[in-house]
This record gives C-alpha cells, structure tokens and sequence, in this order.
C-alpha cells in the first residue's frame, strides 16, 4: 500500500498548497498582461467555466474566485441582469503593487 501511495506521489496526482499557489501566480500573470480579461462561461452540463483571454487557458473554479476576490480585480458589470459580473479585469494604472 505505502508502495502505491509513493509511485501516485511521484506521478503528481496529488496537488499540494505549493502547486495551488503556482497556478494562482501563474493566473495573475495572465490577467497582468494588455487587455486581459477573466471570462466565464457556462458547459454544457450546467457549471461555470472560466477563461483568460487572449491566451490565458482554462482556470479552475477555485482559481477563478481567488481572482474575482483579489483587491485589483474589478467586474465588467456586463452580464445579462444588470449589476452582475461576466468579465474580470485587472484594475487600470493601479499602482498599489503586490497584494
């Protein structure tokens, strides 16, 4: 059994803090570069999905709220019922650094 537990260990099947905190960073990368935007959208089956666009890929659901709630993130106010949020985007000229 510890056999088993060691080999799915080493083939990363188990994800850690430290790998969670990388794909955060890596998504707030993408949400820094020029004219990037945090989308979500709605699967077939019901569930939303979310998207950087342009070129940021797919961002896990838990990811995506880590974004939506960051401080220099604001919403498009651009879905279909009024005041409600499709779009995220990195506040413009913000100049308070790393939070």
């Amino acid at each position: 059994m510890l056999n088993q537990i060691q080999k799915i260990l080493r083939k990363g099947r188990v994800m850690s803090f430290k790998d969670s905190n990388k794909k955060f960073n890596d998504a707030m990368d993408a949400m820094r570069r020029p004219d990037a935007r945090l989308i979500q959208t709605f699967s077939y089956y019901g569930k939303p999905d979310y998207w950087i666009a342009p070129s940021g890929g797919r961002v896990e659901q838990k990811i995506a709220e880590q974004i939506i709630s960051h401080p220099q993130v604001i919403g498009g106010k651009d879905a279909l019922f009024p005041g409600h949020h499709q779009t995220w985007r990195m506040r413009p000229a913000d100049d308070r650094g790393a939070v």
